[in-house]
């Protein structure tokens, strides 16, 4: 019996590993550091030698943690975005802040577009001191997600005594698992930046139309300007 039950455990955790996300193709993502002291046991501990692990029951895959687990990760309530945590941020007042799309995400906002074009979407990501890989892997991870396009900007700022990186990218959209493996799109553009916190990296990142990325343009440099360290 006790054996059964341990190889239904392994199973749910081999079906959240599957499962796809926007950092699938990233580079290694690494937990934060442990705490010295002792806390609640780690997903897998306790199980029998060689036996699958059983992932974090709040995060979409197995050995990632989930956004925000780490100490002094903002508040993922949409109503709190930017308020909290190691970076601080405005969004303009035509965003509109929703919950985020699954565990993986920090926050997320909908970007209008031109009258029939459809919305853009910013997803933000955090994974902890040392997660999510570096910041020229990820900037060219993004930017190699588009093709048939002019080649990818890509500058370096400092903004508020914060290091932000940024990348803007155009073409044909094709971001593998990311995005849940949906077929490729025509026109579009990615604009993201990675802002150096006391805390680790903050990933940012907006994919939609052309023609809806250039309308928020402006914007999106507004956002990017507003960012400031936390407590």
């Amino acid at each position: 019996m006790i054996a059964l039950i341990l190889l239904s455990v392994g199973a749910a955790g081999f079906n959240l590993g599957c499962k796809a996300d926007e950092f699938a193709d990233a580079p290694s993502v690494k937990a934060p550091p442990s705490d010295s002291k002792a806390g609640p046991l780690a997903p897998g501990q306790g199980l029998p030698p060689n036996h699958p692990p059983i992932g974090d029951a709040q995060s979409d895959r197995v050995g990632i943690p989930s956004a925000g687990s780490a100490a002094g990760a903002p508040d993922r309530d949409p109503a709190n975005y930017g308020k909290s945590g190691p970076i601080l941020w405005q969004a303009p007042s035509g965003w509109l802040a929703v919950a985020p799309g699954n565990e993986m995400r920090l926050g997320q906002y909908n970007v209008p577009g031109p009258d029939g074009e459809e919305p853009g979407e910013l997803t933000i990501f955090y994974f902890g001191p040392g997660g999510g890989g570096g910041v020229d892997a990820n900037l060219e991870r993004w930017a190699a997600q588009l093709s048939g396009g002019e080649p990818a900007k890509r500058d370096t700022r400092t903004v508020n005594a914060m290091v932000v990186h940024t990348v803007d990218a155009s073409g044909k959209f094709d971001a593998g698992m990311a995005m849940g493996g949906g077929a490729p799109k025509d026109n579009q553009r990615v604009l993201g930046a990675i802002a150096e916190t006391s805390a680790g990296l903050y990933f940012f990142k907006l994919v939609g139309p052309i023609a809806t990325l250039e309308q928020n343009e402006e914007a999106f440099e507004q956002f990017v300007a507003s960012f400031r360290a936390g407590g």
